[in-house]
């Protein structure tokens, strides 16, 4: 879900056209899941083989009934902005991502038959500014010279992590 609200398209800013083009806060937010791991890994499976005396049987994955679907929501909140007849132009951006249930594929005793076993091992917070701002001095039918800054903050924490990871 995203809202965008124009600002300099309200009543109150038309004092402000001469030197402001543009003024737009924005408000998003967002669910999605990560099932990026082989199918049916939380249940076991048996794979069949013919044999000289009948068919065999033998595991084909190493099972976990309690794997869940990795899940992230994420907020984020920006203003967008552009002055002086397009000469100075940019973005400012405030972010914030949590994950729950992060999948990992924990490395196991090759002597299990296989390498590793899928887990839900934590949860994560992601969060951060970005900013982005373009200047232009010289706009010319012949030239146009722009000067570009942008710049990022950015901070994970883990806020739990799986015993058998610590």
């Amino acid at each position: 879900v995203a809202l965008a609200w124009r600002v300099t398209q309200e009543k109150f800013m038309e004092g402000t056209t001469t030197w402001l083009d543009n003024l737009k806060l924005r408000l998003g937010y967002g669910k999605v899941g990560n099932s990026n791991i082989d199918t049916y890994r939380y249940a076991s499976a048996m794979t069949a083989i013919q044999t000289p005396f009948g068919t065999a049987y033998y595991p084909a994955n190493l099972s976990n009934p309690d794997l869940k679907r990795e899940a992230s929501e994420q907020f984020n909140a920006g203003i967008d902005f552009i002055f002086l007849q397009g000469r100075i132009d940019g973005t400012i951006e405030y972010y914030l991502r949590q994950t729950k249930d992060m999948l990992y594929n924990k490395p196991v005793a090759p002597s299990n038959g296989f390498s590793s076993i899928p887990m839900n091992v934590g949860s994560m917070r992601n969060m951060g500014f970005e900013f982005e701002v373009n200047y232009r001095p010289i706009v010319t039918k012949d030239i146009t010279w722009e000067i570009n800054v942008n710049g990022t903050y950015n901070q994970n924490k883990i806020l739990k992590l799986h015993p058998d990871l610590g």
